[in-house]
């Protein structure tokens, strides 16, 4: 018999603080839970910034459309609300986020505070450009940025890796409860 899977204690959400997850309409909502559902299962919140306001749909793994709440505009973000960032993958969301000018500034923003940024799937690609290996980032299955340095993770292993390595480096993170 295998063991239970914990689950969130949705009375603890928020008590480590908050990241914060940049998304579009049609970005991987597997891949958002994917790449958060460590860190809220250790008390963080996640929080939603997107290119709409109000709701914004992602694409659920069984081509279902999920509906999330939005917490602020791309341009209103300030790391030092947030403990880290996370990008989730997925071509549509990634095609519109390419075209805002907020996203790279907001990448840039939490990069320079030395807040760790994951960046799942297709996604990887915002981390290049801070990359000393830009080519291996754009091609990897996930980047983890931490103290301003990226690395690529280039299988399905690595990628639980980085995820678990963005969870560690934000309990490191000297960032304020949002």
């Amino acid at each position: 018999m295998t063991p239970r899977q914990s689950r969130v204690d949705v009375n603890q959400v928020g008590d480590a603080g908050s990241i914060l997850a940049i998304v579009a309409p049609g970005f991987k909502a597997g891949d958002l839970h994917s790449a958060t559902g460590r860190v809220q299962k250790n008390g963080f919140a996640v929080k939603i910034a997107s290119t709409v306001e109000s709701l914004v749909e992602g694409e659920g793994d069984k081509g279902d459309t999920l509906s999330f709440v939005v917490d602020s505009g791309l341009a209103d973000i300030d790391p030092a609300n947030y403990f880290g960032l996370v990008i989730p993958g997925g071509q549509r969301h990634l095609s519109t986020l390419d075209d805002n000018e907020n996203v790279e500034k907001a990448v840039r923003s939490f990069i320079d505070a030395k807040k760790p940024v994951l960046a799942w799937a297709d996604a990887a690609r915002f981390l290049a450009a801070f990359s000393r290996t830009p080519d291996a980032i754009r091609d990897a299955r996930a980047a983890v940025a931490v103290n301003g340095e990226v690395y690529p993770a280039e299988t399905d292993e690595a990628r639980d890796d980085a995820a678990e390595v963005f969870m560690k480096a934000l309990s490191l993170t000297d960032g304020k409860a949002a």
